[in-house]
C-alpha cells in the first residue's frame, strides 16, 4: 500500500511538458521571394535544442504557427522568442518583412483545437467547389 502510494504521488509530482506557441506572419516580395521566406524559417528552427525542437506549421500563408514542447514555459518562450528574432532578420535581410500576430504563450488543448479546426476550415476554402471551371 506504501509503495503504490509513493507511486502515485511520484507520478502526479512529474513536471508536465507545456505546449508553447507564437503565431508570425512572414511576407518577402523581393526577387527571392519564398526562397527567402524557406531559409528565414530554417533559420528559426535552426534555433532548436537538442531538449528543444522548434517545428514551425503553415497555417495559409503569410500565416505561420511556430510551437515548442518544454518541461520550463519560460525556457520555453524565451527560445521562441529568439527564434522570432532570427527570422525577423533573416527576413528583414532579404527585404522581407516579420509580423507577429500572437506572442509566444503557453497553450491549452482548446486552442489546440481551435488551430485545427481553423486550418481544416482553410484547407477547405482553398479546395475547388463543384461546378466552378477554370476560363
Amino acid at each position: 500500500l506504501k509503495d503504490a502510494l509513493l507511486d502515485n504521488i511520484r507520478h502526479r509530482l512529474t513536471p508536465q511538458a507545456v505546449k508553447i506557441r507564437t503565431d508570425i506572419e512572414v511576407q518577402c516580395f523581393a526577387y527571392e521571394g519564398i526562397d527567402a521566406i524557406k531559409a528565414a524559417l530554417r533559420t528559426g528552427i535552426a534555433c532548436s535544442t537538442d531538449d528543444l525542437t522548434i517545428s514551425i506549421n503553415l497555417i495559409a500563408p503569410p500565416k505561420y504557427v511556430m510551437t515548442v514542447t518544454s518541461l520550463d514555459r519560460d525556457q520555453g518562450i524565451k527560445l521562441l522568442e529568439t527564434a522570432t528574432q532570427a527570422i525577423q532578420e533573416s527576413i528583414t535581410a532579404a527585404g522581407g518583412e516579420l509580423a507577429i500576430a500572437m506572442a509566444p504563450r503557453a497553450v491549452t488543448e482548446a486552442d489546440d483545437r481551435d488551430l485545427a479546426e481553423m486550418m481544416k476550415e482553410l484547407a477547405m476554402e482553398g479546395e475547388p467547389v463543384e461546378g466552378e471551371e477554370d476560363r
